[in-house]
């Protein structure tokens, strides 16, 4: 697209976003929703945000623009900003999240206006966050908000993401000593810094993975009040999930979300438990078409040696304690 459309394009976005009704609720009412690339979080994102009183906010730390001219300097950070920020850094993400939750900032909102629902006046944020995921903890205590945590197989996501052509952001972790020597011991520092030299596109993709989702997967290995979920059951048993977020976060429109849900289900050819089976696995078993036996075994030996046992190298679905 030319640069002089896209940016007509988002000037006019901006303006939509700016007509949203919207009036904060309590705090406890938001909802930050955590995932990786390619994880499903569009689609969880919308489903939650089918509920009358929610608008959402699709990635605040990313800017609109290709230039990054959004008029805040927390806005396209790079990601190793979200991984051990400074005091005044973490100050700045606060008053910045402070300020969309509150409504002095509007970025990446739904810009539908001809969609009937856009002017109904609403209380709720859910914001769809794929950096940060060392700070899930922090959200929860300083913004009193609930945390959602979406996993997807470690493969899957990583075939979505070489699909799209994105590149692997091992280094975003590896390089920066925050992370590398806070939370990896000298044989995981080892090991990590061998796929990243010499490892496959595929390895290299899956150590992104499990860099990125290493700290939530270790803090749930304690009790949490975070609402977990995966791809996989939102694939498998939509409607056990719609019933498990909707209790979990206080959800009153299961009709709706069902509805939202059941728009990207058709694409899948599944949209309820009782046909989701055998159709909802051959959609998940999509990435095994291009994956062989042995780098599966390679992609597994990865999680081993970073001790995340939330996926086996036999099953699409993620362990019993992740699943609903």
């Amino acid at each position: 697209m030319p640069a002089k459309y896209y940016h007509a394009r988002t000037t006019i976005k901006r303006a939509i976003w700016k007509l949203q009704r919207y009036k904060p609720g309590s705090p406890t009412g938001h909802v930050a929703l955590f995932a990786s690339r390619r994880g499903g979080s569009s689609w969880i994102m919308e489903v939650i945000s089918a509920n009358p009183e929610f608008r959402y906010i699709a990635q605040p730390f990313v800017a609109y623009d290709r230039e990054g001219r959004w008029g805040h300097d927390i806005v396209n950070y790079d990601y190793s900003r979200f991984i051990d920020p400074s005091e005044a850094e973490l100050a700045g993400i606060g008053e910045f999240i402070d300020g969309i939750l509150r409504g002095r900032h509007v970025l990446r909102a739904p810009w539908r206006a001809w969609d009937g629902d856009f002017w109904r006046l609403k209380s709720r944020t859910v914001m769809k966050i794929l950096q940060a995921k060392a700070l899930m903890p922090w959200f929860e205590e300083r913004f009193g908000l609930k945390v959602v945590y979406l996993l997807r197989h470690p493969l899957a996501q990583a075939s979505s993401v070489m699909k799209a052509g994105w590149p692997p952001m091992h280094g975003t972790f590896l390089d920066h000593p925050g992370f590398r020597d806070k939370h990896l011991d000298a044989a995981q520092r080892e090991f990590c810094a061998r796929v990243a030299a010499d490892g496959s596109l595929l390895d290299q993709h899956v150590l992104t993975w499990c860099l990125d989702n290493l700290l939530p997967l270790r803090a749930l290995k304690s009790p949490t009040s975070w609402t977990v979920v995966s791809y996989e059951d939102c694939v498998l048993k939509p409607e056990a999930t719609l019933q498990y977020l909707s209790k979990a976060l206080d959800l009153s429109s299961i009709d709706r979300m069902q509805a939202q849900m059941s728009v990207v289900s058709r694409t899948a050819k599944f949209s309820n438990d009782s046909n989701a089976g055998i159709l909802g696995e051959a959609q998940l078993a999509k990435w095994q078409k291009s994956v062989s036996p042995a780098e599966i075994a390679s992609a597994f030996d990865i999680l081993k040696a970073l001790d995340i046992d939330a996926y086996s190298a036999d099953s699409l679905v993620p362990g019993d304690e992740f699943r609903v």
